[in-house]
């Protein structure tokens, strides 16, 4: 594994609305066991300088942040499929122990990909005792094109 950049670099601004219109993202990590790329979708929130996301300890994604903290980062538009941003860096996790994170995160995810104010998670949508965590992502590389010089939009 090679050394960790960690200079830390801002989103720029023409990358913030495709971030703020969207709500899944890929995240990819390197697997513990063989170190192959393992990539999943998950719901994030860009406070308009972060991409924070909530997830179970117990997932292999924060397993594998744990040993690694490397990751790649990937919003697709949801109005035009030639434009995405990708985000390269490393992660950090802290604990979100009375869920507020996550509460927050399914709130703005069902609003946005639902048009819903307020919704709440359902109790029993993680395991009883399970442990959540936030990750945060701290970028050191991001591209944010649009392929193909937009000819191909719509």
């Amino acid at each position: 594994m090679s050394k960790i950049d960690d200079s830390e670099i801002p989103i720029p601004g023409y990358c913030h609305e495709l971030l703020s219109t969207s709500h899944i993202g890929m995240m990819s990590t390197f697997r513990r066991a063989d170190d192959f790329v393992s990539t999943t979708p998950v719901g994030y929130v860009w406070d308009g300088v972060q991409i924070r996301v909530s997830t179970l300890r117990s997932r292999m994604k924060c397993k594998d942040l744990m040993t690694n903290p490397r990751l790649t980062f990937c919003v697709l538009s949801r109005l035009e499929v030639t434009e995405y941003v990708e985000i390269r860096g490393y992660a950090t996790i802290e604990t979100d122990p009375d869920r507020i994170f996550w509460r927050r995160q399914f709130k703005e995810g069902y609003r946005i990909m639902h048009d819903i104010e307020d919704a709440d998670p359902p109790s029993d949508l993680d395991p009883p005792e399970a442990e959540r965590v936030i990750v945060t992502l701290h970028p050191t590389q991001i591209a944010c094109p649009t392929l193909y010089q937009g000819r191909l939009a719509r």
